[in-house]
């Protein structure tokens, strides 16, 4: 029970001092501007999303399977990353109250280490998904970001949410996409 406290204290913590954690993806320019959130802020190249994947218990997903859901919420996140990690009991609850309303949210992660400890830790039970290039297009340098399709995959929003945010927010801006 102790461990559990101080894990639950250890990742409030984290959850509330940083809201997203940078990924390197490669890029050889660390500029200055290329550091903060806002710097990778842009508009997508590509307007709808198409994936063809396995969840995280290797079952084959694609979008079709999500293809009667009014709003779909793209959570890509990484387990070494405390703001991600924090923010899916948010994530949890926001399903809970909204899917039958029309919301998925799909967790997407690209590294295999720790991720199933984390969502059994998490009691997460919305889909989580590996990464693959598919999801290449929708990346920014930081996680969580997060972006929302309707059913058939069309961008909802030019610009994804870079960081964590709280329940109050996120059913903000999901009320906003299910009217």
């Amino acid at each position: 029970m102790k461990h559990i406290t101080c894990t639950a204290a250890l990742l409030l913590l984290l959850a509330l001092t940083l809201t997203s954690c940078h990924h390197h993806t490669g890029n050889t320019d660390d500029t200055d501007a290329a550091s903060s959130p806002a710097a990778s802020e842009s508009t997508y190249s590509i307007q709808t999303l198409q994936f063809s994947t396995t969840d995280i218990n290797d079952h084959s997903v694609t979008l079709e399977d999500y293809s009667d859901a009014k709003v779909i919420m793209v959570n890509l996140w990484e387990p070494w990353c405390g703001p991600c990690v924090g923010e899916m009991p948010e994530l949890q609850k926001l399903y809970t109250n909204y899917k039958d309303k029309g919301l998925i949210i799909l967790g997407v992660y690209g590294t295999e280490e720790d991720a199933q400890a984390v969502v059994k830790e998490t009691d997460v039970t919305y889909p989580i998904l590996r990464r693959t290039e598919d999801f290449a297009s929708f990346e920014t340098d930081y996680v969580p970001t997060t972006f929302f399709v309707d059913g058939e995959g069309h961008l909802l929003s030019a610009q994804p949410v870079i960081g964590s945010q709280s329940y109050a927010e996120w059913e903000a801006t999901v009320l906003n996409y299910l009217k």
